[in-house]
């Protein structure tokens, strides 16, 4: 008898541990979470690494703890795609989705204008989400929604972003390091260039380069080229239609009489004369003008040229005559 009443005390004594214990799991957990006889709603955030994020971690608002992290899930690429046009960081690739668990009563203060940023408590603590409001109140979030991602200021993932640029820096570093060394040392086409550049098929094509350039510049600015050309025909076909236009007129005057050259108009052989050498000076005009856009043709048609040396000796012999005596006659045989 005596036993059965010791064996019973101690299942009582048991039963009591283990309630005891059971309760306070329970206080515990009530106490990091969230009251589990609330309403709540979800939301999506979006971010490319979780830094060490963990399910039931909380979620913060303005300090105050309104819900805490329900599930994160690795997207698969297709989902990552169409997050693309709207997602945060310029470009990142999101990878991971954190589902929130947030209480209802707080839906009013987190709108389309907050965002969510990683935290932690303190330089090594627990990762969790914080929200900020915004500057201005919006339009509440509705469940499903996604709440954007702000750049992380935690100290921890900054020194990390930290020290991944520094890595960087020092491998940019190591390779130009090694690209000068190549360079010293006559490696690649540049290296060969800058350390032998006379003996060299890249320095060769250089020099051939700049000599091919010159000559062009020589033959422009007085070479029988065709561009180098094209300044001097332009002026002498100027000066051969001003003169055309001068001997129009002079024609004109000698034929009605006007003017001091009304005196050559009783010499039936002066306009005669004169509307000779206007047509050979429109013929040579003529020939300049159905070059068909080629002005190599007016440099090497000997034609043209002795039109011209012939046109120039009668020019000489017409104004001797007329300057040793204005008012006689005057004999021009151009034929």
């Amino acid at each position: 008898m005596a036993e059965a009443v010791r064996g019973w005390r101690d299942v009582r004594i048991g039963a009591l541990v283990v309630g005891a214990l059971t309760l306070a799991i329970l206080a515990s957990w009530i106490q990091r979470s969230r009251n589990p006889f609330e309403e709540v709603y979800v939301l999506n955030v979006y971010v490319e690494d979780a830094h060490g994020l963990e399910e039931g971690a909380p979620v913060t608002l303005s300090g105050l703890r309104v819900g805490e992290v329900h599930e994160i899930q690795v997207l698969r690429p297709a989902a990552r795609k169409r997050l693309q046009p709207s997602g945060a960081g310029g470009g990142e690739e999101l990878n991971i989705r954190v589902v929130l668990r947030i209480v209802e009563r707080h839906r009013g203060e987190i709108t389309v204008r907050s965002q969510a940023r990683l935290a932690s408590a303190g330089l090594s603590g627990t990762r969790y989400i914080r929200i900020d409001k915004g500057p201005v109140v919006g339009e509440p979030l509705q469940s499903g929604d996604r709440l954007r991602i702000a750049p992380s200021i935690d100290a921890e993932i900054m020194l990390a972003r930290g020290s991944e640029i520094v890595h960087r820096i020092e491998s940019l570093n190591r390779n130009s390091a090694e690209v000068g060394a190549k360079l010293r040392g006559g490696g690649g086409t540049v290296g060969r260039l800058v350390a032998n550049p006379a003996d060299n098929e890249v320095a060769e094509n250089f020099e051939d380069l700049n000599t091919r350039a010159a000559r062009v510049m020589r033959l422009l600015e007085g070479g029988p080229g065709t561009l180098g050309l094209e300044r001097r025909t332009r002026a002498i076909r100027s000066n051969l239609e001003r003169f055309q236009t001068t001997l129009a007129s002079i024609r004109s005057k000698a034929t009605q009489g006007g003017g001091s050259l009304g005196s050559f108009a009783s010499d039936p052989e002066l306009p005669r004369a004169l509307g000779r050498l206007e047509r050979r000076v429109g013929a040579v005009n003529a020939k300049l003008e159905r070059a068909d856009g080629s002005l190599g043709r007016f440099v090497n048609d000997p034609e043209i040229l002795d039109q011209l040396e012939s046109l120039t000796a009668v020019l000489d012999s017409l104004t001797a005559q007329v300057m040793e005596d204005p008012l006689g006659s005057i004999d021009v045989d151009l034929r």
